[in-house]
């Protein structure tokens, strides 16, 4: 039985919002940007022997996907000159409750794990430090908690043997990493592999730069390892702040702007190529739907994929609910089949869901989505239209606060939590503005006031 998505001829949804692999079916889904973010992230990754490279951006913004599409490059078709590298498909991200020797456990782990990946896909033999490693890091026999590991091929030709996976320090790990990635760099045929650290904005920046301190002359000066890291907006100028000693260690920061509107068309339409399994599909949203989710994102596409996919989901539930109505009794599957795909293609236009029908469907989401936010609820009611994008912490009396200090924790923070509000400055310089669902939700208003959005129910 096909699945819906293939009856409007697709193979899967578009709109996947996972971040994309470094692999080639994913890399065929990546949009460029229009401007040199590509070159400077290589550029960047262009070092003889080893690299600490920041890519950071606001949320949602597709930092991983980014630099899993450059990884893809340097793992199969580098350009002339520049390194070839195992990608990081396993990642780690830091953890409050980490220490440095747990996190760097996590690396090589990642490590190890990639190199296995790398290999299998290359056809290639797993290197036996990669067996020991794994030996060790599943054993469930109480006597094998301790392991052996072979330092060969570094030059030293020594074993460690520590107790416990647990208790291996800092520096023992940092020689497995150098292990493993002299390892690869002799058996696979590269000149090292990257290591992730995702989402490095998870932790107290203080906390951060400890365990950027601490890998500053010991991971981070690994030959044959090229370190990404992947964090909120401004990482790098944060930790400059913070610590010169940490961003005089790191080679290049990427700091990725918002996708512009033509470039967000741009990756619809790759994906609508791509997962198409019938030369005429199309868009199953109209670019009027596409166009009030990217507004509403402010740059967070995951946000205007999760959206529309779940759109889709209650644009076919509607209908499959109205089919359901028009039966007399519990249908069986392979009655429900024909009829709501007859439903589906009485509601389409030109074989994609009309613009009125998936507006009404928006806004019943939008008002599930804001039903039970008390704070959201107060802060639209009381907002001028002229200040939708310049919400201050001084308008505090507006909103019944004593003062800018409460208002701002309270309110503004919490809904920028949410995803509701988007903030551009900081300290008292600080202006939000709506986003996501409470953007929708004003801008279904000003609609509704221009003119009808259309039936609340099928036709």
């Amino acid at each position: 039985m096909p699945t819906i998505w293939e009856e409007f001829g697709f193979m899967e949804s578009p709109y996947r919002n996972t971040p994309l692999e470094p692999t080639a079916d994913d890399y065929r889904l990546f949009a460029p940007r229009i401007g040199s973010d590509e070159e400077q992230f290589l550029s960047a990754m262009d070092r003889k022997n080893r690299a600490v490279v920041i890519v950071s951006g606001n949320i949602g913004i597709g930092k991983t996907s980014f630099v899993n599409a450059q990884q893809h490059i340097l793992a199969t078709e580098p350009p002339t000159g520049m390194p070839k590298l195992i990608p990081s498909v396993s990642s780690s991200c830091p953890d409050k409750g980490d220490s440095r020797e747990s996190l760097a456990r996590r690396f090589v782990f990642d490590a190890m794990v990639n190199i296995e990946r790398y290999c299998k896909l290359s056809k290639i033999r797993i290197p036996k430090p990669c067996i020991e490693l794994r030996r060790a890091f599943f054993s469930t026999v109480p006597e094998e908690s301790g392991f052996q590991y072979t330092l060969a091929g570094t030059g030293w030709g020594r074993t460690i043997t520590p107790p416990r996976i647990n208790d291996v320090t800092l520096e023992m790990w940092r020689d497995i990493l150098e292990n493993l990635a002299g390892t690869a760099r002799k058996e696979c045929s590269v000149d090292g592999i990257v290591v992730c650290v995702e989402n490095a904005e998870t932790i107290e920046l203080d906390v951060l730069a400890d365990f950027l301190m601490s890998y500053r002359d010991t991971l981070f000066a690994i030959d044959g390892i090229w370190w990404v890291i992947i964090g909120q907006s401004r990482l790098y100028q944060e930790l400059d702040r913070f610590n010169r000693k940490i961003s005089q260690r790191i080679d290049a920061a990427i700091e990725l702007a918002h996708f512009t509107s033509e470039e967000f068309h741009d990756l619809i339409q790759r994906r609508i190529q791509v997962y198409r399994n019938k030369a005429d599909a199309i868009s199953p949203m109209p670019p009027q739907i596409h166009d009030i989710l990217f507004r509403a994102a402010r740059g967070e596409i995951r946000f205007v994929l999760d959206t529309a996919n779940k759109l889709f989901d209650a644009v076919i539930s509607r209908v499959r609910d109205d089919v359901r109505r028009r039966l007399t009794g519990r249908a069986a599957p392979e009655v429900m089949a024909p009829l709501l795909k007859q439903a589906i293609q009485n509601h389409l236009i030109e074989k994609q869901i009309p613009e009125k029908f998936a507006l009404s469907t928006l806004r019943e989401q939008v008002k599930g989505q804001l039903d039970d936010n008390a704070l959201l609820d107060t802060l639209l009611r009381s907002l001028p239209a002229d200040k939708e994008d310049a919400i201050r912490s001084s308008m505090f009396k507006r909103y019944g606060y004593g003062d800018a200090t409460e208002f701002t924790g309270e309110m503004l923070e919490q809904l920028l939590r949410e995803g509701m509000l988007a903030r551009s400055g900081i300290g008292k310089s600080a202006t939000y503005g709506l986003k996501g669902f409470a953007w929708i939700a004003r801008e279904l208003e000003r609609r509704e006031h221009r003119a009808p959005v259309g039936p609340s129910e099928p036709a």
